[in-house]
């Protein structure tokens, strides 16, 4: 049922079969077949549908590739390959989503259930923008005109009322402080849009920006010492939109040396050796990874294990410069290169099982070739429009 515009419907079929049916379809056949009719777009975007889609997407996660080429924004996702045999090599084939012209973005925030925050470069101001790339859409969201020194954002989700929510901190565009103590936020909904106001206990310095959503909770690092490095982990609540803080543990080096991660449904963080930007160069010589879970949130407890780096990593991973991407849901740790080189591949390194596969990642279109690419795992289509 790869073109669901050319079938014919037989309206004997009962509703909820074919719900069903149709929710077995790639997003982009669904997104295509709404043009047919009145009748397949109003299936297809009824609430049961888009549900349903979304449920199964869960089960079906995908690799999503971003691209930034004149001025605009390109994606493309290919299945994310599950149940990985020992040291073998696979072959993707990636589907071009779409593109979005005239989004000069210099920050992206990791998808979170189909959609992805990103930000213009404005004349004066930077202007979110949350982008959907399956269906197409995307939403320019209010400028918050602050006479502020810098402004970052996140991204976050309430899986209970399922909203999704964007968090800005700024600092102000006087003084030499640098602390970032006004907090606003905006739930992404239908009628106007708006940015609101809320309050945080504790001001503090955001020295990288990056941050990751776990079941409803924004984590980011911050500092509460201009002359130190990371010392806290902001624990953002999306649904009630309160703050809280999780003291970093010795030993752990975030920012140049880590990446924040979700492992197995906690915030972790990946740690090596030596890197650049906020993902590390990952080089056979290494020797070790060590990957840092918060055990419990409200007693400040963390567990560290250390993962020797097998000896066929450099064999098969060559001298590829690759960053950690993340951590799938089955424990594997996903690493992409920074460039989309020919051939381009993604590698996933089982550390339990000591095993490394190499997935080649075919079908990205040749001008975005040996161009910057941004890779995030897990990644779940959603057909419903915003």
């Amino acid at each position: 049922m790869e073109n669901l515009g050319h079938q014919v419907m037989d309206l004997t079929i009962p509703h909820d079969l074919l719900i069903d049916i149709l929710s077995r379809n790639p997003a982009k056949s669904i997104a295509r077949s709404r043009c047919v009719s009145k009748i397949w777009k109003s299936i297809l975007l009824s609430p049961s549908f888009t549900e349903l889609f979304l449920r199964r997407s869960l089960s079906r996660p995908r690799l999503l590739f971003t691209f930034f080429e004149d001025k605009s924004l390109f994606f493309f996702s290919s299945p994310q390959p599950q149940n990985l045999d020992e040291n073998t090599s696979l072959v993707a084939v990636a589907d071009h989503h779409t593109y979005f012209s005239q989004h000069v973005s210099f920050g992206i925030c990791l998808p979170i259930n189909g959609l992805i925050c990103t930000q213009d470069r404005g004349w004066r101001y930077s202007v979110p923008v949350i982008c959907n790339p399956s269906t197409g859409e995307s939403i320019t969201l209010p400028v918050l005109e602050l006479d502020r020194a810098d402004e970052k954002r996140y991204f976050g989700y309430d899986p209970i009322d399922k909203k999704f929510k964007v968090l800005c901190v700024s600092c102000p565009s006087v003084g030499t402080s640098n602390l970032y103590e006004e907090h606003h936020v905006l739930t992404l909904e239908t009628g106007e849009l708006s940015w609101r106001k809320i309050e945080c206990c504790l001001p503090y310095y955001l020295l990288y920006n990056y941050g990751i959503c776990i079941d409803g909770v924004l984590y980011y690092p911050a500092a509460t010492n201009i002359y130190e490095d990371v010392s806290i982990i902001v624990c953002f609540d999306v649904r009630s939109e309160k703050f809280s803080f999780v003291n970093k543990p010795e030993g752990l080096e975030l920012g140049h040396y880590s990446t924040l991660v979700n492992y197995k449904g906690k915030l972790s963080a990946l740690q090596s050796k030596r890197g650049i930007d906020y993902n590390e160069i990952i080089d056979g010589s290494m020797g070790f990874l060590k990957l840092w879970v918060l055990v419990d949130h409200e007693k400040h407890i963390w567990s560290m294990k250390i993962y020797q780096i097998p000896s066929m990593w450099r064999t098969v991973i060559q001298k590829t410069d690759v960053y950690f991407a993340g951590i799938t849901s089955s424990g594997e740790f996903v690493l992409s290169p920074y460039s989309s080189n020919e051939p381009f591949y993604v590698f996933f390194y089982d550390p339990e099982k000591i095993t490394i596969v190499r997935v080649e990642i075919q079908g990205i279109d040749q001008r975005l070739r040996n161009r910057k690419v941004y890779t995030f795992i897990e990644y779940i289509e959603d057909v419903k429009l915003m």
